[in-house]
């Protein structure tokens, strides 16, 4: 436990200097969602401005306790997500020796901690609701173990409130019912009959939770607030979401095993012939090979059935603009790398050594590789050029990299990458308005003048546009200022992705 704690703060003890970033700024910065922050039971009213799938009480009452002893210092937000990442670290052994030998199971939740693919999950302070939500699955799925060993209701209460607790950490928990039931069956119970015997209760209100979520989405479309619980953007259709999957999903089993490179925004287009064809195939046969595995050999298709089952609510057709997003492996990893040690564990055998061996160098590589990888959160700017870096064909990632240079005031260096940004994507306003800012601010009077008619002519509806150009009409005289119009600041779009949802 000591060498998982000491693993797990050496790997992001320079994740304590990350700012506040992007969607932060609207769930925790912005004075609409501070409103809700106190007195602590306004939580769990869904605030008028989110959608309701992003409404995630305990998420938010965490982030009212930082907020309330913290203010606005990001360090003791990310103190606290690290608790929460170094505890589901804990879980993963204690879930694990139960199971497996106590040397494959240090190995593998080691391994896991200080894994790189879980940086978003664990340095962006947002992403606590993944970590959040991973913790509140494994307190769960440890309290069903324990009741199982243990006569009595104690056990079975902490699992029902740790499972009614994840519902309003995120919707993805909605699997974990289903999961309890598959663990069950194949490692404590034995037989469909003894489980419905000894844990039937336990399981039918571990399924009541489910009324958490659905009272959420009800509250939230009485509200007025559309609840399609995002089956629909719109960027992209749930057909061609789905049909892009297979290959996420391949590229989640890479990342696996061979970190990178890792991509802040992947902006991943949608996948059409042999891209669909081909990961697809794959992807049905480790179905297929998972299947046969839980009929044969249980205990290893679980592993399989981890990932799936896990994955399942964002990687079939719940479009949530983003194919691609790597903190969606933090709870299916603990599975890929425990599959990976015991494969390593059984070709090694007698070998404790060299074993032993390999695992120090495993984690001190990932270790080093999270420490790298944290060095790219410590600014918009370092997470945006490294975006670009490695996706520069993402229109997102150009357009927000020329944002963060215009918030740094260099409007200079923003020009280009809006200029590329909008050849990439020609039918976004947000950033011709942003461009526009920008060539305003080194003199382009003229092309921002047409930046701005364009963004007015895609998008009607946006007034900062028309503002703007109300504004230079008055300082030129080139035509009268519309009554409607108010004096604004040419400053860039608020905080997040021009092109993106509020949350990711």
């Amino acid at each position: 436990m000591l060498l998982i704690l000491l693993a797990g703060i050496l790997a992001y003890a320079n994740s304590f200097s990350v700012p506040f970033l992007f969607d932060d700024g609207y769930f925790i910065l912005d004075p609409r969602s501070q409103a809700f922050f106190w007195p602590l039971w306004k939580v769990f009213i869904p605030p008028p401005h989110f959608q309701p799938w992003v409404h995630r009480p305990l998420v938010t009452l965490t982030l009212a306790i930082n907020h309330l002893t913290c203010g606005p210092d990001p360090w003791g937000y990310h103190v606290v997500n690290l608790a929460i990442h170094l505890a589901n670290g804990l879980l993963l052994l204690a879930l694990l020796r139960r199971r497996i030998r106590p040397g494959p199971a240090l190995a593998a939740a080691l391994l896991w901690t200080v894994h790189p693919l879980n940086t978003e999950g664990v340095t962006y302070i947002w992403q606590r609701a993944e970590s959040l939500m991973a913790l509140c699955t494994l307190l769960t799925l440890y309290c069903l173990t324990r009741a199982s060993e243990s006569p009595g209701w104690k056990w079975k209460l902490l699992a029902t409130a740790a499972c009614a607790a994840g519902m309003m950490g995120k919707q993805t928990m909605v699997v974990v019912p289903a999961l309890a039931l598959l663990i069950d069956r194949i490692f404590l119970a034995g037989s469909w009959k003894k489980l419905w015997q000894e844990r039937g209760r336990l399981h039918l209100a571990l399924m009541a939770t489910w009324g958490i979520i659905a009272a959420f989405l009800l509250a939230a479309s009485r509200n007025g607030v559309p609840s399609n619980a995002g089956l629909s953007y719109h960027e992209i259709t749930p057909w061609e979401y789905f049909r892009s999957q297979p290959g996420a999903l391949l590229h989640y089993l890479r990342l696996a095993f061979w970190p990178e490179p890792l991509v802040f925004d992947y902006g991943w287009p949608v996948a059409n012939g042999l891209g669909v064809v081909l990961p697809g195939l794959i992807v049905l046969a480790l179905l297929g090979l998972t299947a046969w595995l839980l009929w044969r050999r249980p205990a290893v298709g679980f592993l399989g059935a981890w990932c799936f089952i896990i994955l399942s609510p964002v990687s079939t057709i719940f479009a949530t603009g983003e194919i691609v997003t790597e903190h969606r492996m933090y709870l299916p990893l603990m599975a890929v790398l425990t599959a990976a040690v015991l494969a390593a564990s059984h070709l090694l055998r007698d070998r404790n050594r060299l074993a032993v061996l390999l695992t120090c160098l495993a984690a001190t590589a990932l270790t080093a590789a999270t420490i790298r990888r944290n060095e790219d959160y410590q600014s918009a700017v370092s997470l945006w050029e490294d975006t670009v870096a490695k996706r520069p064909a993402n229109y997102r990632a150009h357009s927000n990299l020329a944002t963060a240079y215009l918030r740094e005031k260099q409007a200079a260096r923003a020009i280009p990458h809006f200029r590329e940004a909008i050849r990439l994507n020609p039918g976004n306003p947000q950033a011709r308005n942003n461009f526009a800012v920008a060539l305003l601010k080194v003199g382009y009077i003229e092309e921002a003048m047409q930046q701005l008619q364009e963004a007015v002519r895609l998008d009607p509806k946006q007034p900062e546009s028309r503002r703007i150009l109300d504004q230079i009409y008055r300082i030129s005289g080139r035509s009268p200022a519309p009554a409607r119009s108010s004096a604004p600041s040419a400053d860039p779009a608020p905080p997040g992705r021009p092109a993106d949802p509020p949350a990711r």
